[in-house]
């Protein structure tokens, strides 16, 4: 075991160690192409954030509002006074330089995967050996790479907000450890990433971080050699505040552009004109500000009954008993599966974690770990990618404990040496199991809009000319199933989607797009196929 860890050592040692992980993840995604081809989007969180990175790429920060802006009025998209997405622009930055680049967002979402990874090695490598370091990226590439969602998708931007929390919590290791204030810099560029893809997730990490290195500061717990009492402090402060005001500053530009307001954020926006379900499940419902189209109206009423149930299983007397039992014993197999799993994985984690209760470095992780669990207790819903501070908190405390292992004095010098290779097994096979079922399951079972919506945008795009779909649902439609979406220039746009809002009103958008071809498709027919449009 001695001479593996030097090896991994030696390796480490190598700078170009840093990103090998995530060159690992993006070849073998790109290798498996021929089978697994480049993401479609599908949800609506996906076409929305894909509105910004188009808006993005042509060099706009919004567009303005459509004259007939009711026909294409969509789901977390919002239409007046400008056309743009909901979301913070962090995700959809990447997703524009991979368009702009190569013609695909997808390249974005590559990227967003190598900063993470190699993020996470960095960060790592405060608490643990180089070569422990470099097992955690690879255990991450596999584990956030092909076939997790983060990369397989372009919903949430969970693997830019995850590099963002490798930098924060990296650049604070080594800001106590080494009194190295050049690590201010990946400090500000970790809080900028999560300012501007999970602000709120974000906010209390960096805050708890920060509460861990003013305790140093307040103590006079200087490492030696540091420049803490000295110019070093100035300089680090200095950088902090100059990223935060630069921040801040755009920030407020942003708002203005596209809210009209530089203290209303677009997020805040869309959810006072359309939202039945407050932000957080103790909140009052509040009560939407903009007469919406009945589609959209139905998709928020139906996260309305979500934000229900959790609060339910807060407020309501032994109903969050049912809840519970619902969590830990699902009805599917897969999900019961993964509770499995979870549990298999947590269990040892909680038992090493009070064998090494003494050492500092885990209990500062733990007291991480915990306040980063806060926000994701009063959000009225929780999606992975919300959980971008606990999954990076987890994999350092994982790989702190791995270590401990082979470094500690057992009775037996084999004892370390079996636990921790034992940890590490089961972390590789649990993430690398779940995404090769995820993948199967994809190819095996694709999920139908996904094929229905390119095939009918490859039919479309085969006739000459430029095309109008209007579209209409039945009464039992699905509102996450939305087929009215477009790209930053409705009206540039080769194929524009619109909503079918009968005879008399689609005359308006007729004449509007005089001279193009106009077709109606039924989105909740059994095979979806666009006919010619006939008043």
């Amino acid at each position: 075991m001695n001479d593996l860890l030097n090896a991994l050592n030696k390796a480490a040692g190598r700078r170009w160690s840093l990103l090998l992980p995530g060159a690992f993840a993006v070849l073998l995604r790109l290798a498996l192409l021929p089978w697994l081809p480049v993401p479609r989007p599908a949800t609506t969180d996906e076409f929305s954030y894909l509105l910004a990175a188009d808006t993005l790429s042509h060099g706009r920060l919004t567009n303005p509002a459509h004259p007939l802006w009711r026909f294409f009025e969509t789901i977390h998209v919002i239409s007046i006074p400008t056309y743009a997405s909901k979301y913070p622009p962090g995700h959809a930055f990447f997703l524009a330089i991979g368009q702009r680049l190569s013609g695909s967002p997808f390249v974005g979402s590559l990227l967003e995967c190598v900063l993470f990874v190699s993020g996470v090695v960095w960060m790592l490598r405060i608490w643990v050996p180089p070569g422990i370091a470099l097992v955690g990226g690879f255990f991450t590439a596999v584990a956030f790479g092909t076939g997790h969602y983060w990369l397989e998708s372009y919903w949430g931007g969970g693997a830019a907000g995850a590099a963002g929390v490798a930098l924060v919590l990296g650049a604070i290791g080594r800001i106590r450890e080494q009194g190295g204030f050049v690590a201010a810099w990946p400090l500000a560029s970790g809080t900028v990433l999560l300012w501007f893809t999970r602000p709120f997730e974000g906010g209390v990490l960096v805050l708890s971080a920060g509460a861990l290195l003013l305790f140093d500061v307040a103590g006079k717990r200087f490492p030696k050699g540091s420049d803490w009492a000295r110019s070093g402090l100035r300089y680090f402060i200095a950088v902090l505040l100059t990223c935060g005001a630069l921040t801040l500053m755009f920030q407020a530009y942003y708002d203005f552009r596209v809210t009209g307001h530089a203290l209303l954020l677009p997020y805040t926006l869309h959810h006072q004109q359309y939202d039945y379900a407050p932000l957080f499940w103790f909140q009052r419902p509040p009560a939407p500000a903009l007469y919406t189209n009945p589609v959209v109206r139905e998709s928020h009423q139906w996260e309305f009954q979500r934000y229900e149930e959790r609060r339910n299983l807060f407020t309501r007397k032994g109903v969050w008993i049912t809840d519970l039992e619902r969590v830990l014993v699902p009805p599917a197999s897969k999900e019961r599966l993964k509770v499995l799993e979870s549990v298999a994985i947590l269990v040892p984690i909680l038992v090493l974690s009070f064998r090494f209760r003494s050492d500092t470095a885990l209990r500062e992780i733990w007291f991480l770990l915990l306040l980063s669990m806060v926000p994701l207790l009063l959000e009225s819903f929780t999606a992975p990618h919300y959980m971008v501070a606990v999954t990076v908190i987890l994999i350092a405390l994982s790989f702190r404990l791995i270590w401990l292992c082979l470094a500690h004095q057992w009775r037996k010098p084999s004892t370390g040496t079996y636990l921790a290779g034992l940890l590490t097994a089961m972390l590789f096979c649990g993430a690398a199991g779940n995404n090769i079922f995820r993948v199967w399951h994809e190819l095996r079972h694709p999920f139908p809009f996904r094929r229905e919506r390119a095939h009918v945008v490859k039919e479309l795009t085969a006739h000459d000319g430029m095309q109008v779909v209007l579209v209409h649902y039945s009464p039992l439609h699905d509102p996450n199933i939305e087929w009215v979406y477009n790209g930053a220039d409705i009206d540039a746009s080769r194929v524009v989607w619109a909503r079918d809002l009968g005879p008399e009103q689609d005359k308006q958008l007729i004449d509007y797009f005089r001279g193009r071809n106009f077709w109606l498709l039924d989105g909740d027919s059994q095979d979806p196929e666009p006919l010619p449009y006939k008043p």
